[in-house]
Parts: C-alpha cells; sequence; structure tokens
C-alpha cells in the first residue's frame, strides 16, 4: 500500500507534466482575451504577475512534497479531517507501482494492515514496518529513491498532521 501511496501522486505529478507540455497550454494570448489580460492589475510592464507566490511549480520541492501538501489541502477542507480514515493495505509489497501491468513480483512477506486518522503518522507506521523487516532490502532502496523518508519529514512541517503514533495490535 505504501507503493500506492507514493505512486498515486507520481502518476498526477506525470499526468500533469504532460498536461503542461501540450501545445495550446501557455501559449500567448490573443485577441479578446490577451485586450482582458491588459485590463488586469496584475498585467505590469507588458506581462501578468501573479500576485500569489507559487511555490509548488517553482521551487525545488519535489513533486510527490507538493502532492502531501495538496492532501493535506484536501484533508483540511473537509471538516479537518477528522471525518476522513486512512487504511494502508501492506500486502504484496513489491517495488514497483501497482498500476504497472508487469510488476515485479514481491520479494518480502506481509506485513498486515494498518489505519489510523493521521495520515502521516500511517505512512511513518508503515515505514518504520518495512525497516523493520529483515527481507526488505529492495523496497527500501526504493523508497530512498523517490525520496519517500525525505517527504514524511517534510510534510511533518507543515504542522497538520504528525509522524508520531501508537500501534495498537487489534489481534489480541
Amino acid at each position: 500500500m505504501l507503493i500506492i501511496a507514493l505512486a498515486v501522486p507520481l502518476v498526477f505529478v506525470l499526468a500533469v507534466a504532460m498536461f503542461l507540455h501540450t501545445p495550446s497550454f501557455g501559449r500567448l494570448p490573443s485577441g479578446k482575451r490577451l485586450e482582458r489580460v491588459r485590463q488586469s492589475p496584475n498585467y505590469v510592464e507588458g506581462e501578468f504577475r501573479y500576485p500569489v507566490k507559487t511555490e509548488v511549480m517553482t521551487s525545488s520541492k519535489s513533486g510527490l512534497a507538493a502532492m502531501w501538501e495538496a492532501a493535506v489541502a484536501v484533508c483540511q477542507a473537509m471538516d479537518g479531517g477528522k471525518k476522513i480514515a486512512f487504511v494502508n493495505v501492506m500486502n504484496r509489497l513489491s517495488v514497483d507501482c501497482d498500476c504497472n501491468a508487469n510488476p515485479a513480483e514481491p520479494d518480502m512477506h506481509d506485513i498486515g494492515v494498518l489505519a489510523s486518522l493521521d495520515p502521516l503518522a500511517l505512512d511513518q507506521a508503515c515505514i518504520d514496518k518495512v525497516w523493520q523487516a529483515p527481507d526488505s532490502k529492495s523496497l527500501k532502496a526504493r523508497v530512498d529513491r523517490q525520496q519517500g523518508r525525505h517527504i514524511l519529514e517534510y510534510t511533518d512541517t507543515l504542522g497538520v498532521y504528525h509522524r508520531r503514533y501508537r500501534l495498537v495490535n487489534l489481534d489480541k
């Protein structure tokens, strides 16, 4: 499930990148559209200047970190995230995205199901479970290549969700 959590934002980022590279996107305005732009208070010295800094698209922040920010914003918009439960199924963990038509076979054991009301604590618990597993070498390498642990650290700095958690075993 961790791969899904990392892969879904990655697929979204790739789709956005493909959209941004279409010929019509970013085309300079002309005709009536250009006149509307020129009437905007944000049109200064021959160019449109958006008054809000858009760090997500212009900073060195990774796309996955930006996706975490977007996820946090959605949760906050939904009653502060109080009515959302998050579930990660940690079975058949593979280094490949489950969206891959021919993913590599899992080379580590199933861990189980983890759930939380805090998505960051949940992902941190999943990462910790993977790091504790003796057969997780390939998955650890994949997480590190994708900056997975760094993204969790970064998201913790946003101050909305936290990496702290307490595991409760419901099997007992």
